[in-house]
């Protein structure tokens, strides 16, 4: 060690490691630029030394901001609300800050975010993104991306899986004597919503079971409430709705009238945010783990976003899936067949 009477220097460190000063800078600035050995002896003299070198300068030598991005189709929507809270608060424990930006469900105003922000960020997170695959290909090309909901090729990817939970969905409904059921999609620009609509057309054919959809739709109670009418014209007994919002729309208005959720008609969302507890009854639904996917796209980030460029531009990317899990609550029942 030093003397306690100052401050170890860069040029302690390469007296030790038996290189020159511009190689200290170089390893923990440009380590790609160092040879291994090199490396090795350097960290290890810094560390028997214990010096630390200037954050700040070391930043702007590599180039980094210490800042993640974080892209959100609709900031009130309470199905982000955990994911913001979880990786605001893991983002905070790893040094860094957080940026998050609201795309008020627009591909064009996500794009002009994304841009806005890449200068100014490590990396990024988008959640559910409405860009086109290829704006995502070309966001991740600039900058470490993780795409949150679903695989895009190209882009690292967490995948929040829901298609077995809404197999099982329909299974259960049809168990309970349900034939006929209602499926009110997602906007159309949400590339989730078409995901989601391929599987449960595909459930409902291999099941037998009539499926009569409404949509797409925007994401707001409004639009579960405004299809009431035509479902119960249409004889269907159950629906199942793209969200927790629309549904929780959907049981409010069926309620007014007078009608009972699930007596009369049975009703399930997906993403198992706040509303479906604070629905009445209470929302059975599919839940989707938004907020580990969030920090799961984080923990991805931040094993790259220290690397040299050239290391991260030859990484492969990679999908991480997360399984989604059926939340039984209390507006679903059997359907009584009349004999």
């Amino acid at each position: 060690m030093t003397s306690s009477s100052r401050t170890p220097t860069i040029k302690d460190v390469a007296a030790r490691a038996a290189v020159s000063a511009s190689t200290v800078s170089r390893a923990f600035s440009r380590p790609d630029m160092v040879a291994e050995a090199a490396y090795q002896r350097v960290m290890k003299a810094a560390e028997e030394l214990g010096y630390q070198p200037n954050p700040l300068a070391r930043s702007l030598a590599l180039r980094r901001t210490g800042n993640v991005g974080l892209i959100l189709p609709d900031i009130a929507n309470p199905y982000f609300t955990p994911l913001v809270k979880q990786v605001q608060r893991r983002t905070r424990a790893l040094g860094r800050s957080l940026l998050v930006a609201d795309t008020d469900q627009s591909d064009v105003v996500e794009n002009e975010l994304a841009e806005a922000l890449i200068p100014q960020v490590d990396g990024l997170i988008m959640a559910s993104p409405r860009s086109h695959p290829e704006a995502l290909r070309g966001f991740a090309a600039r900058v470490p991306t993780v795409v949150v909901g679903f695989p895009v090729e190209g882009v690292r990817s967490v995948i929040l899986r829901t298609r077995p939970q809404m197999t099982e969905t329909l299974t259960r409904l049809k168990h309970l004597n349900h034939y006929q059921v209602a499926w009110l999609r997602g906007p159309r620009e949400a590339a989730v919503a078409d995901e989601r609509d391929r599987f449960m057309r595909s459930a409902a054919e291999e099941l037998g079971i009539s499926l009569l959809e409404w949509g797409p739709m925007p994401i707001a109670q409004e639009s579960g409430a405004a299809v009431v009418d035509e479902l119960l014209e249409s004889g269907a007994t159950a629906a199942v709705a793209f969200n927790d919002q629309i549904a929780f729309g959907l049981v409010t208005e069926l309620r007014h009238r007078g009608l009972g959720v699930p007596g009369d008609v049975s009703v399930i969302g997906i993403d198992d945010s706040i509303l479906s507890r604070l629905c009445v009854p209470a929302l059975t639904t599919i839940r989707v783990p938004i907020a580990s996917g969030g920090l799961e796209a984080l923990e991805a980030l931040d094993a790259v976003m220290n690397l040299p460029e050239r290391r991260i531009a030859s990484l492969r990317p990679v999908h991480t899936v997360i399984s989604s899990e059926i939340v039984d609550r209390a507006t679903v029942a059997v359907r009584k067949v009349q004999r």
